[in-house]
């Protein structure tokens, strides 16, 4: 996000190489659609899996906030956004605690 403050940041599309100004509002939006996809995607598998679940997005230092939701649980999952996911495989979460 720090990097969305500096006035010279710039972003280039993936599909027009357009370049645009790197904002942090438009940062935001997108993380906040990114977190609102995987949301769905969880609740979807849970579920058909008929099993209970939460989803709970976090700002702040990686490393502290990922070791404060790994305590006090069975399972932690941990992702990356892709752009383009063709299948499920590919949409997996890249790591487990």
């Amino acid at each position: 996000m720090r990097l969305a403050e500096i006035p010279c940041a710039r972003e280039i599309l993936y599909f027009s190489a357009a370049e645009v100004p790197l904002t942090r509002e438009g940062m935001e939006f997108r993380l906040r659609a990114l977190s609102e996809q995987a949301r769905r995607a969880l609740q979807s598998a849970a579920q058909h899996a008929q099993v209970a679940w939460s989803f709970r997005t976090a700002r702040g230092d990686v490393t502290s906030e990922v070791l404060a939701a790994a305590t006090g649980v069975d399972l932690l999952a941990l992702g990356a956004a892709l752009a383009k996911a063709r299948s499920p495989e590919e949409r997996a979460p890249v790591g487990l605690l």
